[in-house]
């Protein structure tokens, strides 16, 4: 049993780097944990990755080892993030993927506007979205500058939330979200609403 332990730990041990790369990436992006098989496999491969780094290097090698995988973890999260890995592919036309673990989250990671969004008991409220869930069915949108938007005598009209700096609204509530498309021809006409 004891013989088992220490194999366990020395396993551990190796793919700790692995393991550290692999937390920073999921901590830091929208990508869904994977089972503990994958996670397993690609603690394995990071820790390939940078004990081939690592091995190359006159320093402490656990040491080595420790900063390596949080420099991966944070430039991995911070490619996948901002779309760059998947921006080149397109433009090799090797893919027309993005690097975002959905089309929801791609769209509003690639858009800055502000939204309608559609409840399903037939309210619409605008705001400026701070933040939205990561899944369409669960979690929260925190909006700013939210403005309830009604039909009055067959016109747009809003009405102001001048109180409130944030407004919560349950995702599961939400049917339909709208980005708003803003010219000068909208503008001017939301400004008469």
């Amino acid at each position: 049993m004891n013989m088992i332990t220490g194999e366990l730990i020395t396993l551990f041990n190796f793919l700790l780097p692995g393991f550290i790369t692999s937390f920073l990436f999921y901590s830091l992006t929208a990508f869904p944990k994977k089972s503990e098989f994958e996670a397993v496999v690609f603690a394995l491969i990071y820790t390939v990755i940078i004990n081939a780094l690592v091995k190359s290097l006159p320093f402490n090698e656990a040491l080595c080892s420790v900063v390596f995988a949080m420099i991966l973890g944070f430039l991995w999260a911070f490619l996948y993030n901002n779309d760059i890995i998947h921006t080149l592919l397109r433009l090799l036309r090797i893919t027309k993927k993005t690097s975002y673990p959905s089309e929801w989250y791609g769209t509003f990671s690639a858009t800055e506007t502000y939204i309608v969004l559609e409840l399903k008991d037939e309210r619409r409220i605008m705001g400026y979205p701070l933040e939205w869930p990561n899944n369409p069915q669960q979690g929260h949108f925190v909006l700013e500058n939210a403005e309830w938007l009604i039909d009055k005598d067959g016109k747009s009209a809003t009405i102001p939330l001048p109180t409130v700096s944030k407004i919560l609204i349950d995702a599961a509530n939400v049917e339909m979200v709208e980005f708003i498309k803003f010219d000068d021809k909208l503008e001017g006409a939301q400004n008469e609403c």
